[in-house]
């Protein structure tokens, strides 16, 4: 994964997960069609948080995909604003979750 932020100003930075995720727990339709074919139209959604050790921080949400071309919820990408004005560093483990913590 890249920060597309970075990317967009020319920037390199290591992107680490953030301790923010949430899933819904609905029932999927899984069936098998006419000809056999597997099918899992799952509606549930999935969403994480991201942050990059230049101070960026994003969530991703996404949604189940079928084979079949089926898309229960297009992926999307939401900013957090306003941006830090300090760069986040974290060069160890513990780094990560002092900066987690703060």
């Amino acid at each position: 994964m890249i920060c597309e932020r970075c990317k967009q100003q020319g920037l390199k930075s290591r992107v680490y997960p953030d301790s923010y995720g949430t899933s819904t727990a609905m029932l999927s339709q899984v069936y098998y069609d006419e000809e056999g074919v597997h099918h899992r139209h799952d509606l549930n959604t999935s969403t994480r948080g991201f942050y990059c050790s230049q101070g960026h921080r994003w969530y991703v949400t996404s949604g189940g995909h079928c084979g079949c071309g089926w898309v229960g919820h297009p992926t999307e990408v939401k900013w957090v604003d306003p941006e830090p004005s300090e760069p986040i560093v974290a060069e160890t483990t513990e780094d990560i979750y002092e900066v987690e913590k703060t």
